[in-house]
């Protein structure tokens, strides 16, 4: 499916009716470009990708936000909602696969708490003690934990969801191959099937000026 500029948002969204799962990938972190590093964070151009969304994507109408515990995911969140009014809402289930890897392993809640005081919105986001501690019914594999997800989307009461989350995620949930920030909208039937409806990369993404200063560093998209 063709990538599209978030010009084409609202017209997507008129012409879409029915429940509505919008998956945010995280942008570009140091363990993407790297070594695998803890709880990787965004590269400067990752924080460039995720604020790209600031201006655009209350379009899409989310009325809530649910960000996967770890690092890259809460900045991008914060970046991308920072002029958004919807909710905002750790979830340990967003959090991405391959948990034996560092990048993978959300930090403590205290770090947390810390990067927060220095985001946009990070003051309103909640659910951190949840999403940072297992709970009682913690998932045993990373299928299980992309499955609770699932029906923790089905079981929402609002119409548009919005997650920002992961690659293994994404393509767990609706077998899409996302790039780093790029937006998935998706239906979800009541059995829980997720359907990708259209795509959009970072507002400016597609525009050489934007991007060519940061291929010139060596980094990639």
């Amino acid at each position: 499916m063709a990538n599209e500029d978030a010009s084409s948002v609202t017209s997507s969204l008129d012409a879409a009716e029915g429940r509505r799962v919008l998956l945010l990938r995280h942008g570009q972190a140091v363990h993407n470009v790297g070594p695998d590093v803890p709880d990787a964070p965004l590269t400067a151009l990752g924080k460039v990708q995720a604020g790209a969304w600031r201006n655009t994507i209350h379009e899409f109408d989310a009325e809530v936000v649910l960000i996967s515990p770890l690092t890259r995911a809460v900045q991008t969140a914060c970046l991308a909602f920072e002029s958004d009014a919807a909710p905002m809402e750790m979830c340990r289930w967003a959090r991405e696969l391959w948990w034996d890897e560092e990048a993978n392993q959300p930090g403590s809640i205290e770090k947390m708490q810390l990067l927060l005081q220095g985001l946009p919105r990070g003051s309103e986001v909640h659910g951190l003690e949840k999403a940072l501690n297992p709970g009682v019914q913690e998932p045993m594999t990373e299928g299980d934990s992309v499955e609770a997800l699932r029906t923790l989307l089905l079981r929402r009461p609002e119409e548009r969801v919005a997650v920002v989350t992961h690659w293994g995620v994404i393509n767990g949930l609706c077998g899409h191959h996302p790039d780093n920030c790029e937006l998935v909208e998706c239906s979800i039937e009541p059995q829980g099937k997720l359907t990708v409806v259209s795509s959009h990369l970072p507002p400016g993404a597609r525009m050489r000026r934007w991007i060519e200063p940061f291929f010139n560093m060596g980094c990639h998209l």
